[in-house]
């Protein structure tokens, strides 16, 4: 049997046509012998596999969160699918052209483990276009280099899930787009070293209507990027580790709001402005919208902000968990202001009173007074 170097870790040593009945010289055999027991040693830290190994998957992306509604989980993301090492390979059969004992042109060969390799040879090297077939059906196909799956090529793994793309000793590397069985899921974009790295677009579904477009950082999305969930709903702006954080924009179709402002760990955090989108009632003049402006801590309104409603009404003052609390201005709909403490979103020194903003409840009994030059009135 013929004896190859491991591919992917040297840059090649040739297959050599010589087989048992070319006639060597002694001299000739105990060289290649000396070579051969070299090459041995230095493998014998190298621990090669003969096959690919397909994980069972990656940990399941962390779940994004939302105060204001749960985000549906996320699709399980593809399973790892390593890219296989070509391991050391004996030949066992050869059909092909050869030129000064090497093979060289056209050729078929089978190595020992069931492995086998169709297309271009060069001095004693698998190189240019050729086709490779792993024991356990994994397929390349594409440019090889020396020995080494260098180039442009196709994998196709024997669930169906395939790549196609750049290739760089044996790594998914450069551009390429890599699609899961059925098209349940595929990437296209940027990978180095066969992790999605760069700019690159996930699709979670096969109709587009789910998917991440944005920046990758070791096949997570870090850094700028769009994601729009199954349901419609949009984010834009900066993530860390797989989550929202920083800047960013959300957008809940299904429930007519939009937040912009700071994240944290996947949640409002920080200073921003949150807009709960009215329907207009028939003959309203007041704008479609009520909003919040201030600050946010793990999702709820707390801290200092402004609340403007839609009736023309606005608060501004402390908050604690959602709730008006501390010290606050309400100015009501007819311009009339108090100011003064609140509690769990009621004014201290009237319990009963409640204030919603879509309605104009009776002030007769609430100290009010009227605005004063210094008080910013607007709603907007």
């Amino acid at each position: 049997a013929e004896y190859m170097g491991p591919f992917l870790v040297y840059s090649g040593c040739r297959l050599d046509m010589a087989t048992k009945g070319d006639g060597k010289s002694k001299k000739g055999e105990k060289g290649e012998k000396r070579s051969g027991k070299k090459l041995e040693d230095a493998l014998q830290s190298l621990d090669p596999t003969d096959s690919p190994q397909q994980d069972e998957g990656e940990s399941v992306e962390m779940q994004e969160q939302s105060t204001e509604e749960p985000v549906p989980k996320e699709p399980t993301p593809e399973p790892v699918y390593d890219e296989p090492a070509l391991s050391e390979l004996i030949v066992i059969g050869f059909e092909g052209d050869k030129q000064k004992g090497l093979y060289h042109g056209e050729g078929e060969a089978k190595f020992a483990g069931g492995h086998e390799y169709k297309g271009q040879f060069s001095d004693g090297f698998m190189h240019g276009k050729g086709t490779y077939k792993w024991a356990d059906g994994v397929v390349y196909e594409g440019d090889f280099t020396r020995n080494q799956v260098t180039g442009r090529g196709v994998y196709e793994w024997t669930d169906g899930s395939t790549y196609d793309g750049d290739v760089v000793v044996g790594k998914r590397h450069g551009q390429g787009t890599f699609k899961c069985k059925n098209n349940t899921m595929s990437y296209a974009g940027d990978w180095a070293m066969g992790k999605r790295h760069g700019k690159g677009r996930m699709e979670y579904d096969d109709q587009g209507q789910s998917f991440y477009d944005g920046d990758w950082v070791n096949n997570v999305r870090h850094g700028w990027g769009t994601r729009q969930y199954p349901s419609g709903n949009l984010y834009q702006g900066m993530w860390f580790n797989n989550v929202r954080h920083g800047e960013g924009t959300m957008k809940w179709v299904d429930r007519d709001q939009i937040y912009t402002g700071q994240w944290e760990n996947g949640i409002q955090h920080g200073v921003g402005q949150h807009i709960w989108l009215l329907r207009r009632v028939h003959g309203s003049q007041y704008p479609l919208r009520n909003m919040y402006d201030g600050d946010f801590v793990n999702g709820l309104r707390h801290g200092y902000g402004t609340f403007y409603y839609a009736n023309g009404a606005k608060y501004e003052g402390g908050w604690k968990n959602n709730m008006k609390h501390g010290k606050g201005k309400f100015t009501f709909k007819n311009g009339r202001i108090y100011e003064g403490a609140f509690e769990r979103d009621h004014i201290v020194e009237y319990p009963e009173f409640t204030m919603d903003g879509s309605s104009s409840p009776d002030l007769s009994n609430i100290r009010t007074r009227t605005p004063l030059p210094m008080d910013n009135v607007s709603v907007q």
